[in-house]
């Protein structure tokens, strides 16, 4: 029996699991990335792992590989993210490289919405479907695009990217700074603070407890 560990790394938390070779989920573990700083990211990733190998009662050299999903743009080749919006400090850092230091295993790095994407192709909503389009709302707003089965990158590897598209010009800032784009308009991040603005301002909630 082969074992991998799948993590997500969020704008405020990353999420972990460990997994059989036939996809059967044997432990989750979740952390806050509140600072959400290169090593403060690394820390928790590194608390995800030791709480996987306690549930799952296996080590390091059980496992063959492990895959991380990052929200921004990176190089999945040399494992290396240029940058972060929703995370500080991120600049042209060797994740793949750090976490595979700390856990002993071959680690494989593309972007989150890219690996959301191309699973809803292979085992989710697109199942069966040579092309898909996976929109991702979250923390921020992320794209990806599968065609003809494959992961289409475009020539910058962004494609599918739509967040930081510009909808509205006299629309809310993103974290960018960018005024009226999709991320700015529609993210969980920014309908959660349109909330609470409006409660603020006294606007009462249909929302009971």
């Amino acid at each position: 029996m082969t074992y991998t560990i799948g993590i997500d790394v969020g704008g405020t938390k990353i999420y972990s699991i460990l997994v059989d070779s036939s996809n059967n989920i044997l432990a989750i573990s979740k952390k806050k990335t509140k600072k959400g700083t290169p090593d403060f990211v690394l820390e928790r990733t590194k608390g995800c792992l030791e709480d996987l190998f306690e549930k799952g009662g296996l080590q390091a050299s059980d496992i063959s590989g492990i895959g991380v999903g990052f929200p921004g743009p990176l190089d999945p080749d040399q494992g290396i993210v240029f940058e972060a919006t929703n995370l500080p400090e991120w600049d042209h850092f060797p994740l793949a490289e750090k976490i595979s230091e700390i856990s002993n295993t071959p680690v494989f790095l593309d972007n989150d919405v890219n690996l959301g994407t191309l699973g809803e192709a292979l085992a989710g909503a697109g199942h069966g479907a040579q092309n898909v389009i996976g929109i991702f709302l979250g923390t921020g707003v992320g794209g990806g695009i599968v065609l003809g089965g494959q992961l289409y990158r475009g020539t910058s590897g962004t494609a599918g990217e739509v967040g930081h598209m510009i909808i509205h010009h006299n629309g809310p800032k993103s974290p960018r700074n960018l005024r009226g784009t999709v991320e700015g308009l529609t993210s969980r991040t920014s309908v959660v603070n349109k909330i609470k603005k409006k409660i603020k301002k006294g606007d009462s909630s249909s929302l009971k407890s």
